[in-house]
């Protein structure tokens, strides 16, 4: 309820959305109304909008495809619930971070709005599962140069363009 509160048991929520292979990387919306998850799948990646019909359950809405050849990894919701952010591949190469927005929270995201990150994203390696910070000023998120696993990094990534690697044992 508040962020000095306990968390409470955890609760199993029901999808209504049929199959879908592989869904991962939920966010939800600031109301908790409204769900985004990543549904893993051949040919490729999709993002899922799903809506809140009662406590514990969650309705399809839509499908977002992303363009043709594009492949997109979990993200998050912005606090604003204006823009979605995620790593995506237009075929071949590595993982970028990525943007979709939208004008309001009512309004639908398209793909027409999709856009690359400047300035953060290394080209060589996989950018993927952005979170940004409530004023857009850091971004956390994982590079992976083996596409294993074990070889993921946390880097964290400041407005004016620094970005470093997290290394907790240099704390």
């Amino acid at each position: 309820n508040t962020t000095s509160s306990p968390f409470n048991t955890p609760v199993n929520i029901t999808f209504n959305i049929g199959v879908f292979p592989g869904l991962k990387g939920a966010s939800l919306n600031f109301a908790q109304d409204e769900l985004f998850v990543f549904s893993f799948g051949a040919p490729y990646s999709n993002l899922v909008q799903l809506i809140r019909t009662s406590a514990t359950t969650f309705d399809y809405v839509r499908t977002i495809a992303l363009p043709a050849g594009y492949y997109g990894g979990p993200g998050q919701l912005s606090k604003d619930d204006l823009t979605y952010y995620f790593g995506a591949s237009n075929g071949g190469g590595n993982y970028q971070l990525h943007q979709l927005t939208r004008a309001t929270p009512a309004d639908s995201f398209s793909v027409a709005t999709l856009q690359q990150l400047q300035n953060i994203s290394d080209p060589l390696v996989a950018n993927i599962q952005p979170s940004m910070s409530d004023s857009l000023t850091w971004v956390a998120f994982v590079r992976n140069t083996a596409g294993t696993w074990g070889d993921n990094d946390l880097y964290l990534s400041y407005k004016d363009n620094t970005t470093s690697v997290f290394d907790p044992e240099n704390l």
